[in-house]
């Protein structure tokens, strides 16, 4: 359990930096509620494994890889989210 907490965070610093200076927006998927404990839970775990998948170092290992916001997003999109805004 915690390698995955670890990724979540990684993953959570990366969107939070990269989103600070466009408007905020928030991953959702089609057929679930937003604010759901589901959603937020799988929202997580897909975010954290897309982290990874990117090159994300996790407890288990140190990545020489570099890794982007872009590859982020394309592995979210291709498990069914969406990036939408969301006001304050």
């Amino acid at each position: 359990m915690k390698r995955s907490n670890s990724a979540v965070m990684v993953a959570a610093t990366l969107l939070s930096m990269a989103c600070s200076s466009v408007p905020k927006q928030e991953w959702r998927k089609p057929g679930m509620e937003p604010n759901s404990q589901e959603a937020r839970d799988q929202r997580a775990k897909d975010l954290a494994d897309c982290a990874t998948r990117a090159g994300a170092p996790t407890e288990a290992s140190q990545s020489l890889m570099g890794y982007s916001r872009a590859q982020i997003a394309d592995c979210m999109h291709s498990r069914g989210w969406r990036e939408v805004p969301v006001e304050d």
